[in-house]
Order: structure tokens, then sequence, then C-alpha cells
């Protein structure tokens, strides 16, 4: 028996005027995920209780593991998937290259157009000609507008600073999206006064990285093309420790691996003790049903996200959003379903999060979840958040989904 975890990262969310008062997931042609509802258990999953969680905290909340008791902040989880050498001790957060004009943030993420080859351009020039006082840093781009930073500090570093992206705060310690905010670059502020150095050093990176990348040439070719200059870096979710995950394959006896494209997966997956099998092409669907087929004969359990109906959401095109599912759908599951045996496979599908076109971000709905196998008899007609509220399933927290999975697993053995 093989169990394939796959995640559709923010598929959920809500009605959409231009598309019939439907979701994208309910408006969305997904033959292949129907079939799968033919045997299957539905329901809802609220992933993480009361706040709309980034993706760490739901990642983590969906693998098993408390956020409150297990969470060091997104920053290390990045800087690990990134391969960079993070100590306790350092300072690590996630960060975006953004546009802005004196201190207004013309876009968050560039108007998403920054190739990760122009990233990695910009990356050499911040850690070239940056300088901090009384600390060194490693920054890196990942990908597009994407990258982590390392503060190192003969002090010791501590994370409980603010944010100088505005689209995110905290809650207790765990990070979660704004609904509204004022799109402006924050001062980053210290919530205690140990973390006054920390958020002293965050400023100074924000402010001289700024002055750096305003007129450099790659910024300068972009803006005679029309695009938008990639001239920022608004920075979250700092930490300071390694997070001290248990071994996932101890704790459930089985062999588990993560398909990814994602740092911040690959980040967390490493700190569970699972293999790391990385795709190199988010949307090249051809070579996740390939790594995933070829895995299956090595691993009990797979952990597959697909990053693809987020972006979307996030840019409130709810048609592009539905078009993305059925496109992952048709490419992805469809293909999926015709070369692996059914029979002794678990295919399980969710979100992390939703992300509704209407609010351009994530929000704390419930997700819809099916746990597909021909000895789970249910049969629904299909796969979206309306089906999912008939199912016999209700999770008030992620962390309730694994102990189900194992034991659904354990039980088809």
């Amino acid at each position: 028996m093989k169990l394939l975890f796959t995640v559709m990262d923010g598929a959920s969310g809500s009605n959409n005027p231009d598309l019939d008062n439907k979701t994208s997931l309910e408006a969305a042609n997904t033959p292949a995920l129907s079939q799968l509802a033919k045997n299957s258990k539905m329901g809802l999953m609220s992933v993480v209780p009361g706040i709309a969680p980034e993706s760490d905290s739901a990642v983590l909340s969906l693998l098993g593991y408390d956020p409150n008791k297990y969470y060091t902040g997104r920053g290390p989880l990045e800087a690990i998937g990134a391969g960079m050498d993070f100590k306790d001790g350092d300072l690590a957060l996630r960060c975006n290259f953004a546009t802005v004009d004196n201190k207004k943030i013309i876009d968050r993420r560039v108007g998403r157009s920054l190739k990760t080859k122009e990233a990695k351009a910009l990356q050499k020039i911040i850690n070239k000609r940056v300088k901090l006082s009384g600390a060194k840093f490693e920054f890196r781009a990942t990908l597009g507008h994407r990258g982590a930073l390392i503060i190192r500090s003969s002090n010791e570093l501590y994370p409980n600073i603010t944010y100088t992206d505005p689209a995110y705060d905290k809650k207790g310690f765990v990070s979660m999206a704004k609904k509204d905010f004022e799109p402006l670059v924050k001062e980053s502020v210290a919530l205690d006064k140990k973390s006054e150095l920390s958020a002293h050093l965050v400023n100074e990176f924000s402010e001289k990285t700024t002055a750096v990348l305003d007129e450099c040439r790659i910024n300068r070719t972009r803006q005679k093309k029309g695009l938008f200059k990639a001239n920022a870096v608004l920075m979250r979710d700092a930490g300071n420790e390694n997070p001290k995950l248990f071994n996932i394959n101890e704790r459930y006896g089985v062999k588990w691996a993560i398909l990814a494209n994602m740092p911040l997966e690959r980040g967390i997956a490493g700190a569970a003790g699972m293999d790391v099998i990385k795709i190199n092409d988010e949307k090249n669907y051809d070579e996740w049903v390939n790594k995933t087929i070829k895995a299956m004969k090595k691993y009990d359990c797979l952990y597959i996200h697909l990053k693809g109906p987020d972006e979307p959401g996030h840019d409130g095109d709810a048609l592009r959003k539905k078009l993305t599912i059925e496109e992952i759908d048709n490419k992805f599951y469809s293909r999926l379903i015709e070369n692996i045996d059914l029979n002794d496979t678990i295919v399980v599908v969710t979100s992390d999060h939703c992300t509704p076109c209407s609010m351009k971000a994530h929000s704390s709905d419930p997700v819809a979840l099916m746990i597909s196998h021909p000895r789970l008899k249910d049969s629904y007609p299909g796969f979206d958040e309306k089906i999912c509220k008939k199912g016999n399933i209700f999770l008030n927290k992620g962390t309730d989904l694994m102990p189900l999975l194992m034991e659904i697993f354990k039980e088809s053995v």
C-alpha cells in the first residue's frame, strides 16, 4: 500500500461573481478528481484554527506538527530549504523583492515579472555592496521574487520583531496574512528589549539595500522595458532557532519523501526527517508525475505540494485559478491515475489554506479534503468545497489529519 498526500496550494476559496458565484474549484472541470471522488471520504478541515495561516504553519499542521509547539519562524525554514548555513542564534527572515517609490509599495512581488536569473544577479549586488554595522549577513534569491536572509552577529539575535512587509502580522509567534494593510515599507520594531539589535539590523539592511538596488543596471534596464524595478527587499517571519521536529518516519513507522520545488516545503521536510525529491520546473507536470511514479517504488508515503492555484488567488484572478486547477487535474491527476494501481494507493487531495480571489490573500476558512481508496465506499460526484461540506469528516485542526491518514494507511496494508 502507498499513500500519496497531495496538496494544491491555495486551491480552496470563496464564491466568485465572474464564475456564476462559484468557487474556482467548484467551477473547474476536473474529471480525474471526480474519478477519485467515486470511492472516498470527504469533508472540511480548519488547518490552523482562528488564523489565516502562511504556508509554513499550514504545512507543519498538515504533517502533524502543532505550530504553537514546533514553529520557530518561517525564516529558518526558508534558509534551510535554500541550502544556507543557518545556526541557532542567527536571525533568518523570509524575503520578497518588491517595487517601492519613497517607501510606498507599488508591487510586493515586482509584478511577478522578476526572473530567477535576474534575482540571482541582484543577490550578488546586495551581498557585495551592502554592509551592516557590527554584523554580517547572507542574502539568497530563491525563486522569482522570493528570497531568504540570514544576519549573523557576535551577539545572539532574537526574533521578537515586527515586519517590514506590511501584508503580514503575528498572532503569538505564528505569522498570519492580513486582510487589509497600508502599502508602505514598515520600520521593524522590537517587541522586547533583547530583540532591539535585530530590529536595528533589519532596518539598516532594508534602507541600504533599497539605496543600492534603486539605480543598479538591472533595474535601469527593467525600467526601460516598462517593467517594475526590483528595488527593495521586504522582510518577515524572523526566527533564530532551527525547528526541532520529531522524525516523521520514526513516529509512524513508514518511509516518507516530499516532492516540492519551493524552499519552504523542502526546509520543513528536511527538519522532519523526510527525503527531498526536488522538482525543477513547477509547471512541468510530466516531471511531477514521472518523479512520483519513480519515488513510489522506494517510499511508502509521498507528500506532493503543487503550488499552482495560490498565485492567481493572490492576484484576484478567479478564471486563471480555475484554469490552473483544470491543468493540474488534466496533466497531473489524470496521468497519475493512469499509471498507478488505485487498489494499492490511498490518494489524499486537499489545500494548505484558502486563497480567496476576493481577498487576494489567505483566509482562515476551512479547506476541502478528500481521502480516496476503493475500500472507502462513499461516492461523491466531484471534489469542491460545496460537495465536501456534505461529507462526514470535519477536522477542527490540521494536526488531526496525519494521525487519521496513518490509521487508514495501516488498516489498508
